[in-house]
């Protein structure tokens, strides 16, 4: 009898057991097409044996099976699958960003395909070759003058452009800062949660757990994260090395704002000290990104490394060091060569119209002004009220020209390689003044400045200083001459002697057409103005086809993880459908068991 009713709760936990492994069959179906979800899967394990003892000096002992019991609902995912997966996740998302920042810097310059600005060069160039046949025609000098206008305005509104789609990345990074501290707080309370759920041991958390991990593949995009579950369902995690997630909670970051600049840099406050100004940044900006080192991982630090720290300018390519911290920022690279292009266009026709010498060139203004030299420190100049410097920046040399005196005071005007106008070689306006009118002016600094020594006027230039960008012929602090718009005939157009000047027309179309410039510092290949922009466009195509490349090879190794972890957590219609019919079998076989138990014990009963 006490085996006839043990074998009816037999029956039972098959019953329940196939029950609940329905529910879940029905549960996985239910969400096949659910972003996230992770197929549950039953594990049956045997529940307990009643032992019996037949005699005490019985060594084997008879066990009697209770039946079958749910062990666990496992939920599948592969811990290295995962890890994989979320590498490439980060490697793809740095490539396809960088190539969504080419991208839009090439529609930048293109400008409906290209022709507005490309055409602006072409039209100076025809300008410049109109104006060499007559340089005194003021219908031709007046064109030259729209066209470098035209060629300023166009310039400075691309460059204006980058620099707003700077400022628009630097909105992105802010952006997704706020996304990953969501994210981080979003994985500590789901944690906690879980810890709640699971710590008895009966449950198991499975749709906190499918949103945890569904963080975790999105926060894997945005920042090289490391992912640790310990024995308590527990995720901590670290983000570009330093801990973000932890049993204590998750330790945000914040952004460090440059007033200069108004760009945004993400750092840890919790690693930082606003005493002492020191700030600890998240990311570890090299702008040297390598798949060997695992730097190059995260759409936020792809996005940092191509906005860059400043605005690009021609400083940038002035040598191959101050290159080699801006060459894999796009937009800082490409302003730079634009700025490049503006500079060298801008000096090379206000050099022809304004040539100048060296102040040690010609020893008859030296003997002529009564030129001398003097020894002074440079860390003096300035501290002495008899000395003291215009222009320029200060030299290694400590050997200065001294020239005349102003109100009591020896006037330091320049180094012996500053430059003075070369008045017998420079070109006159129809009032045959000097000194000439530049074609393009700096807004806060004169071409000359004047000084009177010996009983002549001597124009020194003030040279551009690397230390203050106000100096600078650049974009942004370059405009064309007042004076020549007013009245164009004061265009420099004739020589000392009164004659047109057709040498200055020829000298500006050669100019324009030799092969002077590089596109940057490592660059060996020289061109000339006409061609340099189209340098530019090749160069960023060809950067932007790095990424792509990159960035395809990328997405395929990712799908091809992808494919083999949905083998693995995917729910597969076809195989719950077979689970099902499984389990049904199951229940039903259960179901008759019973029923034949409780006949037999029927029976039994009636015969008793």
């Amino acid at each position: 009898m006490a085996n006839g009713f043990g074998s009816l709760y037999i029956g039972q936990s098959g019953l329940m057991g196939a029950q609940n492994a329905l529910n879940t069959t029905a549960n996985n179906l239910a969400n096949v097409n659910t972003t996230g979800y992770v197929r549950q899967q039953v594990r049956f394990a045997d529940q307990e044996y009643a032992t019996l003892k037949i005699a005490s000096s019985t060594t084997n002992l008879q066990q009697a099976g209770l039946g079958v019991s749910i062990g666990d609902v496992v939920h599948a995912r592969d811990i290295f699958l995962d890890k994989a997966f979320r590498l490439e996740t980060g490697r793809e998302s740095f490539y396809s960003t960088c190539y969504e920042v080419t991208t839009q810097v090439e529609d930048l310059l293109q400008e409906l395909d290209g022709e507005q600005f490309a055409n602006s060069i072409k039209d100076l160039y025809t300008a410049i070759e109109e104006m060499a046949k007559e340089p005194e025609d003021s219908t031709k000098q007046n064109l030259l003058l729209q066209k470098c206008e035209l060629f300023l305005s166009r310039s400075a509104s691309l460059y204006s452009d980058f620099k707003s789609h700077q400022s628009n990345l630097n909105e992105q990074i802010k952006d997704s800062v706020d996304t990953i501290n969501k994210i981080g707080n979003r994985i500590y309370e789901l944690n906690v949660a879980i810890q709640r759920v699971e710590s008895a041991g009966v449950e198991t958390a499975m749709t906190m757990r499918d949103e945890r991990d569904q963080l975790i593949d999105q926060l894997s995009g945005l920042a090289k994260i490391e992912a640790t579950e310990d024995q308590f369902g527990f995720v901590t995690i670290e983000l570009e090395g330093a801990e973000f997630v932890i049993d204590r909670g998750c330790m945000n970051m914040s952004v460090l704002y440059d007033s200069d600049t108004g760009f945004d840099t993400p750092y840890w406050p919790h690693l930082s000290n606003d005493d002492t100004k020191t700030y600890i940044e998240v990311f570890n900006l090299t702008y040297d990104a390598k798949t060997e080192n695992n730097t190059d991982i995260g759409a936020v630090k792809a996005l940092l490394i191509q906005r860059g720290d400043h605005f690009g300018t021609k400083e940038d390519m002035a040598s191959p060091e101050n290159f080699s911290k801006i060459e894999s920022s796009t937009m800082m690279e490409v302003e730079a060569e634009l700025d490049q292009m503006f500079s060298k266009v801008v000096n090379v026709i206000n050099d022809l119209f304004c040539p100048n010498m060296s102040i040690d060139d010609s020893q008859a203004i030296l003997d002529d002004m009564g030129l001398a030299t003097t020894t002074v420190m440079p860390d003096e100049i300035g501290k002495q009220d008899s000395v003291y410097q215009l222009h320029g920046s200060k030299s290694e040399s400590n050997s200065y020209y001294i020239i005349g005196t102003q109100n009591g005071k020896t006037q330091i005007v320049a180094t012996e390689t500053a430059q003075v106008l070369d008045d017998d070689k420079c070109y006159y306006g129809i009032d045959h003044q000097l000194p000439p009118r530049e074609l393009f002016v700096r807004n806060s600094v004169d071409r000359y400045t004047q000084v009177q020594a010996g009983g002549r006027t001597v124009y020194v230039y003030n040279a551009e200083d690397v230390e203050n960008s106000n100096t600078w012929y650049h974009l942004g602090t370059t405009r064309i001459n007042d004076e020549l718009q007013k009245q164009i005939t004061l265009m420099p157009a004739y020589q000392k002697d009164g004659d047109v000047a057709y040498d200055l027309g020829a000298a500006l179309s050669n100019a324009w057409a030799s092969a002077t410039l590089t596109l940057n510092p490592m660059d060996k290949n020289v061109t000339n103005f006409e061609n340099y922009y189209n340098k530019m466009i090749n160069k960023l195509a060809t950067d932007g086809n790095i990424y792509f490349s990159a960035s395809e090879t990328l997405q395929a190794t990712k799908a091809s993880l992808e494919n083999s972890r949905q083998q693995v957590t995917g729910v597969s219609s076809d195989e719950e459908l077979t689970n099902m019919v499984k389990f049904q079998s199951a229940y039903n076989a259960s179901s008759r068991f019973m029923t034949v138990i409780s006949q037999m014990t029927e029976t039994i009963v009636g015969l008793i």
